[in-house]
């Protein structure tokens, strides 16, 4: 995912330049609260800086994450 301050824009497809590409960037928090709500645990989270400039300019979030038998109160 493409991770930062929560927000929805299209970009210029990179290797499409007529085309626009829509991303809705994410928060931590805001993926993590979603998750825990709707009943998963966080096993592990990995975030990088983009390493080139054909990446986008977000940081890269992973998260991986397993269905729990009794969702979370948040």
């Amino acid at each position: 995912m493409q991770s930062g301050e929560s927000k929805e824009v299209f970009i210029e497809e990179p290797f499409k330049p007529d085309e626009k590409l829509f991303l809705n960037i994410i928060s931590y928090q805001e993926i993590r609260d979603l998750l825990l709500k709707t009943g998963f645990t966080i096993l592990h989270k990995f975030e990088r800086i983009p390493k080139s400039e054909k990446e986008l300019s977000y940081t890269k979030l992973y998260i991986i994450a397993q269905k729990s038998e009794t969702p979370l109160e948040i």
